[in-house]
Parts: C-alpha cells; sequence; structure tokens
C-alpha cells in the first residue's frame, strides 16, 4: 500500500514546486514583456526610416 508521506500529499504541491512554478511564471512573463517592448523599439524605428525615406521622395518629386 503506498501512503503519502504527509496529509493531503496526493492533492497539493510542495512548498518548493509551488516557489518552483511562481518563479517559472515570473521568468517567462519577464522574458514576454522584454520582447514585447524591444518589438516596439524596432517598429518605429522603422517606421521613422520610411518616413524620412517618403520625405526625400517627396522632396525629390518637387526639384
Amino acid at each position: 500500500m503506498i501512503t503519502p508521506a504527509r496529509r493531503g500529499h496526493f492533492f497539493r504541491d510542495p512548498p518548493q514546486e509551488k516557489n518552483m512554478k511562481r518563479l517559472s511564471c515570473l521568468m517567462l512573463l519577464s522574458l514576454l514583456s522584454m520582447a514585447v517592448l524591444a518589438g516596439c523599439n524596432t517598429v518605429a524605428g522603422a517606421g521613422k526610416d520610411v518616413q524620412k525615406a517618403g520625405e526625400k521622395v517627396e522632396d525629390a518629386a518637387t526639384r
């Protein structure tokens, strides 16, 4: 017969597992946030480049 080491072991996570799950979720969330912020900077930079290119084409067309 298999008996758990403490009452409720099969239904609850041990404290170390709970902390590891929490840490894993926080790390994943922080990595996702960093990726989103880096993507925003990249898109903003690309938008500025396209805008400057458009201005140069417009200036060339008016000459």
